[in-house]
């Protein structure tokens, strides 16, 4: 989840680029493969498995032999890259939050209602105060939710790749135990 209060530095983004650049660049053989699986940040390992695993689908040819190098990893690279993706995958499941939003709403909510009970509201002045005031806080919580929901949605963009290549990993684990 991209939240405002984590924002990385231009720099960081820069390197980030810069690293994306360079594994387009290079071959998908196994030493890069296990290389950029231990070494790479989330972001990038994201950006590296959506560049070699596209979702809509590439040249049979070239995932036959991506696939291959995969399953050439051996026993202990498979285990290791699949806990890292589970690792990554929980990380990125930012679901479980929406808890706290719904609480969050529920608590204002229920402090507001036996204020607008208790207080008087002589003139139009009062009203348009008070009308004023829950317009600006139920607006908020909606960009609140809106914001919250556009970050999950785009976690589990990010994470349905994490799953696909976890998946070829299992696979091709379970294919060295048998």
């Amino acid at each position: 989840m991209k939240w405002n209060l984590f924002k990385r530095s231009h720099f960081e983004r820069e390197l980030e680029e810069i690293e994306i650049k360079k594994f387009q660049s290079e071959v998908f053989n196994k030493n890069n493969l296990k290389r950029n699986l231990a070494q790479m940040n989330p972001t990038s390992l994201n950006a590296y498995l959506k560049f070699h695993f596209p979702k809509d689908g590439q040249d049979y040819t070239n995932h036959r032999i991506k696939v291959q190098v995969v399953r050439s990893l051996d026993k202990v690279d498979l285990s290791s890259a699949i806990a890292r993706m589970e690792r990554i995958e929980h990380t990125n499941d930012q679901k479980r939050y929406f808890f706290f939003i719904g609480f969050i709403f529920t608590t204002i909510t229920a402090f507001i209602a036996p204020i607008s009970n208790k207080v008087e509201l002589n003139s139009d002045a009062h009203w348009k105060i008070f009308i004023i005031v829950i317009s600006i806080i139920c607006i908020a919580l909606f960009l609140i939710q809106q914001h919250f929901h556009k970050s999950v949605l785009h976690d589990d963009y990010n994470r349905s790749d994490l799953v696909h290549f976890k998946e070829l990993l299992i696979q091709a684990k379970a294919d060295k135990d048998s």
